[in-house]
């Protein structure tokens, strides 16, 4: 068989398929079955996991290790994979205006915008950074816009209408609340004027040198339910999108659950059954069950968007309020690795 590069299969380290870390079937959305396939994504490569009852065939970054498979369905999408593999790489030697030009005009919003993070040398996006980049995925926010001033967050707030929310923005404040940084059910001019006021300085007393761009002010939501859905960047799969239940609680609960990325309708809706809270989605206490098309949605893009931009290293959408009408994700951070 002819030698490709064609990514890092997450099986190619082990001589048994059982001794995966994770196991293939959790990952790959609950594959049932002794013959399993799981194409995905490893940043811009393929990744190829194959399992015949004992036998695995892997590719890796230094070409193609083939143990054994007689299986010829696997080995079709074998020969599948090492065709993608090599139209990836050789689109990949193409000029930078060759590339630019295979992008749609969300992509291209995204990597202006992350273009200019990175030559600014800076970890993290923005707020209105990171409210272009939800708004070119098509990410539901809530209406939103940025103050500088008391003033301007005053006019901000009247135009979209009381109640409001107001968080501080900095790169160097990720955890708001933990600075007094966010102030909500603000419900007339001078409560938005104090909450400015206080936001600012709680946040210079936080952290001194910590740059301030503005304040958010962001038009109140309503929800039943709090979760949260995001990404992260595993050393060994690659690009994983995360779901559970989130408000400031997430790291107490620990309810989360995963896929790898790009991920698919069904693996996105299979996510929300898969947490031990799950039951809470489907209403308690006379509660309505949350609109889970919305959450699957949101899902699938917060994974098409990592695994197009791999340098986006880690995304949180946190908390996302869901109810019997839709899902809004009220709170977003995203980290980036350029290197």
């Amino acid at each position: 068989m002819q030698k490709t590069h064609v990514g890092t299969c997450c099986l190619s380290h082990h001589q048994n398929p059982g001794s995966s870390p994770f196991g293939c079937h959790a990952l790959a959305g609950n594959t049932k079955g002794d013959n399993a396939v799981v194409l995905g994504k490893r940043r811009r490569y393929p990744v190829l996991v194959g399992v015949c009852t004992d036998l695995v065939v892997a590719f890796n970054h230094d070409g193609t290790r083939e143990l054994a498979c007689t299986h010829k369905r696997l080995l079709a999408m074998m020969t599948y994979v090492v065709i993608l593999g090599k139209a990836i790489e050789s689109r990949s030697e193409e000029s930078p205006q060759v590339l630019e030009k295979l992008l749609s005009p969300d992509q291209k919003r995204v990597r202006k915008i992350l273009d200019h993070v990175a030559s600014e040398g800076r970890p993290v996006l923005s707020a209105s950074e990171t409210l272009m980049v939800c708004n070119a995925y098509s990410i539901p926010t809530p209406e939103q816009g940025q103050a500088t001033s008391a003033d301007q967050a005053v006019a901000l707030a009247q135009d979209m209408g009381f109640p409001v929310v107001l968080k501080i923005d900095s790169p160097e404040i990720l955890h708001k609340t933990d600075a007094g940084g966010v102030a909500t059910n603000l419900t007339s001019q001078d409560d938005v004027r104090n909450a400015y006021s206080d936001i600012v300085a709680g946040a210079k007393a936080f952290n001194p040198e910590a740059t301030i761009s503005g304040v958010q002010v962001q038009k109140m939501q309503s929800g039943t339910t709090e979760v949260i859905v995001g990404a992260v960047t595993d050393p060994t799969f690659g690009k994983l999108t995360a779901f559970g239940l989130g408000g400031t609680l997430v790291e107490v609960l620990g309810d989360m659950t995963f896929r790898l990325a790009p991920t698919s309708a069904d693996e996105a809706a299979s996510m929300l059954d898969d947490i031990a809270g799950a039951e809470i989605l489907n209403g308690v206490r006379g509660a309505a069950p949350v609109d889970r098309s919305a959450l699957t949605s949101i899902i699938g893009k917060v994974g098409a968007l990592i695994a197009d931009f791999p340098e986006i290293d880690e995304m949180d959408l946190n908390p996302v309020l869901a109810s019997a009408n839709g899902a809004t994700a009220v709170d977003v951070r995203i980290l980036t690795d350029f290197e």
